[in-house]
């Protein structure tokens, strides 16, 4: 999520796309590094609605960029390394909430996430036996 104070980017900024086909591994030839799918690219035409990327010579076939979204890139080095810790920690953190059997700091994770809580469901009435 990018902060809210970041400046767009502009001409001639350099933002990182995510790009799914290029992988970087580690010693072990194990699962990929995720920062190692991010290239930096630069934007270096604007139309009316979109950026446009470095990424061809020619700007008719390079990448376009919504300035209204940015979907799909990252416009500055701590969205980059934001996007990196969630991947190396979210997993983690989703087991130990599920593992976890403490009220008070389940309720604590609900609040900061805006969980709205489940209300218990009554138990049946018996007395009509």
């Amino acid at each position: 999520m990018e902060n809210k104070e970041t400046p767009p980017p502009s001409l001639g900024s350099t933002v990182w796309v995510f790009d799914y086909d290029r992988r970087t591994y580690g010693a072990d030839r194990g699962r990929p590094i995720h920062r190692g799918y991010f290239r930096p690219r630069t934007i270096v035409h604007e139309t009316r609605v979109s950026w446009v990327l470095d990424d061809h010579p020619d700007p008719k076939h390079a990448t376009k960029v919504s300035k209204k979204t940015l979907a799909g890139i990252y416009a500055t080095q701590q969205a980059v390394d934001d996007a990196c810790w969630i991947d190396a920690n979210r997993e983690a953190i989703v087991e130990a909430v599920r593992l976890c059997r403490d009220a008070v700091s389940l309720r604590s994770v609900a609040a900061i996430l805006g969980v709205a809580a489940v209300p218990e469901p009554p138990l049946p009435d018996r007395s009509r036996r």
